[in-house]
């Protein structure tokens, strides 16, 4: 009996970091349904937190938009959480000025380490396991040109906003692309297809969740495509990335 809520499986892996971010507009829009006050918030902050902006994070200058990186890593994904994110725009924007002392609070929590991931470790993890894309400029501008708009792209917070802003690039990345030249992922569409075939008598479940901003919903139709027959996929329309606990039937299923 397997019980899966992870990556989507997709045809190629700018697909896969396109839907990622761009999913996060829609996201935001459903977080403000909820907090209305909080969108021109958000505005403020974008406008304001420019690259001049900076705060000692681990002894070194962090600057920009991504000194709230946590509100989109740490917060929008986890659906339960959204009543802290809401707690942190109340902090960080207090009649209409930027609260400094809030934004290093914000700064200094570790809660977002696949925003920028700093270790050789991960980023090898990322880049032959799961085969992704890095969250660098270039490859965020790549993604911003498949947004429905530019203009939402740049006014909503997402895991792009500070790579383009800083025009940011990863030299661990960098080594790690270098280092895998010419490897490809081994998970794929059509191996994960005949692996089920070949296990019939195993239960296999696959999750995901219309609030989820890391793993979103969209791309898992491809997957679900190639394989629906071969296993049990439930999509959650009212949880985010949380859905693996949150949700009864996730539980449900792993007991039976």
């Amino acid at each position: 009996r397997v019980i899966a809520y992870a990556n989507a499986i997709t045809p190629d892996k700018f697909t896969r970091m396109s839907d990622r971010v761009n999913s996060q507009i829609d996201i935001w829009r459903e977080y403000f349904k909820q907090f209305p006050d909080d969108e021109p918030k958000m505005q403020f902050l974008i406008s304001r937190l420019m690259t001049d902006v900076c705060v000692k994070v681990d002894g070194e200058d962090e600057c920009g938009v991504g000194l709230v990186d946590n509100l989109v890593g740490g917060y929008l994904g986890w659906h339960d959480e959204w009543p802290k994110l809401h707690t942190w725009f109340g902090k960080l924007v207090v009649n209409g000025t930027l609260n400094q002392d809030a934004l290093q609070d914000l700064a200094n929590l570790d809660l977002s380490p696949w925003s920028y991931a700093r270790s050789r470790s991960l980023n090898g993890v990322n880049y032959f396991d799961r085969d992704v894309l890095f969250f660098n400029g270039d490859n965020c501008l790549l993604a911003r040109a498949k947004a429905p708009t530019a203009f939402d792209f740049d006014r909503t917070l997402n895991e792009c906003s500070s790579a383009i802003q800083m025009k940011y690039s990863s030299k661990a990345a960098d080594r790690v692309e270098a280092y895998f030249a010419g490897a490809k992922d081994p998970v794929t569409l059509e191996a994960f297809a005949a692996a089920l075939r070949g296990k019939p008598k195993t239960w296999f479940y696959l999750y995901s969740a219309d609030l989820d901003p890391y793993v979103p919903s969209r791309s898992f139709a491809a997957e679900v495509s190639a394989v629906g027959e071969l296993l049990t996929y439930k999509n959650f329309t009212d949880v985010g990335h949380d859905g693996f606990y949150s949700k009864r039937e996730v539980l449900e299923d792993l007991l039976r």
